[in-house]
């Protein structure tokens, strides 16, 4: 496993990276600027444990080989990607205690739930 700093001069351009994991972070609040180096390679990305975060990275919708979006314990998740509707790669999809994303993303009953339901597997619980 790798430890890399969530600074924006990170050397992450340089890894060739498929799966990525941030998690227990308490003071992150938004995500840091060289994710945009890997929205070519990323296949997994789990987010959990972070209180504080309230949104996304817009980029995530530009990731066309990301197939797993795992999103755990963020509180504060307002939403996800306006355009993840578009994303055709995207065959997984949790979401785990983010009370915020529930609310909105509920299956049948969420306002943005037709945004998702194209998804192959969909697993939504509060």
């Amino acid at each position: 496993m790798i430890n890399l700093s969530l600074c924006n001069d990170s050397p992450i351009h340089r890894l060739m990276m498929n799966q990525l994991y941030i998690g227990n972070l308490t003071g992150l609040m938004a995500f840091p600027g060289w994710i945009e180096d890997v929205v070519d390679t990323l296949e997994t990305l789990q987010i959990f444990e972070l209180p504080n975060l309230k949104t996304l990275p817009e980029c995530l919708t530009r990731m066309t080989r990301l197939k797993r979006l795992q999103i755990f314990d963020c509180p504060q998740l307002l939403s996800l990607p306006s355009d993840l509707h578009h994303h055709t790669a995207l065959e997984n999809l949790v979401i785990y205690d983010c009370p915020k994303l529930f609310q909105k993303y509920q299956p049948q009953l969420g306002e943005y739930w037709h945004k998702i339901a194209h998804i192959k597997n969909i697993e939504v619980e509060e």
